[in-house]
């Protein structure tokens, strides 16, 4: 199963070993560094063209290949971490993989501005496309679960609900809390994701604990 987040691009648990990793966290920095550099251009840019009496000045050639060259970067990375996890599958005989949907996730809600632009420019449905084609290619299924409440439950809780969910326990990035038991709190919305979709199944599958998270990185 796969948590989408932003700091943690992909946060999978596996459900036979109780393994967990994170793909993905140069994701952000990729795009800060183009957002930087853009800015930079774009200042400089229109300070020439005030400079020359142009009111309304045009986006310059130089910016425009910068926002192809993020578009490209950001689109190669996504291809690469898609492809570790399709090669993961293929590794482990994995035949499902459960991620969750956040389709609409930023509809009538504010999580601040810097988190709000953040959320805007996460390429979902890209990612979503890519592992669909590539999954089925490698004769994997995608199934697309919601996620209701599976950030906020505490693993030992008997099934994820409204009525467990205690999102107190998330202490901060990355912590989930709950008396003496502490587990990354990404790889808490994994395994609930899991356990979200097996409760709609007939499926008699025990899930194994979770395991400290690994962090998988990728060639950017």
């Amino acid at each position: 199963s796969i948590d989408l987040g932003i700091h943690n691009f992909f946060t999978c648990y596996a459900s036979d070993t109780g393994e967990t990793f994170i793909i993905g966290r140069k994701y952000l920095s990729i795009c800060h560094y183009y957002n930087k550099e853009i800015a930079r251009v774009q200042s400089q840019w229109s300070s020439v063209q005030f400079g020359k009496g142009v009111k309304y000045p045009k986006t310059s050639k130089h910016i425009g290949r910068l926002h192809q060259k993020k578009n490209n970067a950001i689109r190669d990375y996504l291809h690469k971490m898609t492809r570790y996890l399709v090669n993961y599958c293929l590794e482990k005989d994995i035949h499902t993989i459960v991620i969750g949907d956040i389709t609409n996730i930023r509809n009538g809600k504010n999580f601040g501005n810097i988190t709000n632009q953040k959320l805007h420019a996460l390429p979902y449905n890209k990612v979503y496309s890519l592992l669909e084609y590539k999954l089925r290619q490698a004769g994997v299924r995608l199934v697309m679960q919601n996620e209701a409440y599976s950030s906020q439950t505490c693993p030992l809780k008997p099934a994820v609900s409204k009525d467990n969910a205690e999102a107190q326990n998330r202490k901060r990035r990355g912590l989930y809390v709950d008396g003496n038991n502490q587990w990354n709190a990404d790889c808490v919305g994994a395994f609930n994701i899991m356990r979200l979709f097996l409760a709609n199944t007939d499926s008699k599958v025990v899930l194994t604990d979770m395991k400290e998270p690994n962090v998988i990185k990728v060639a950017v």
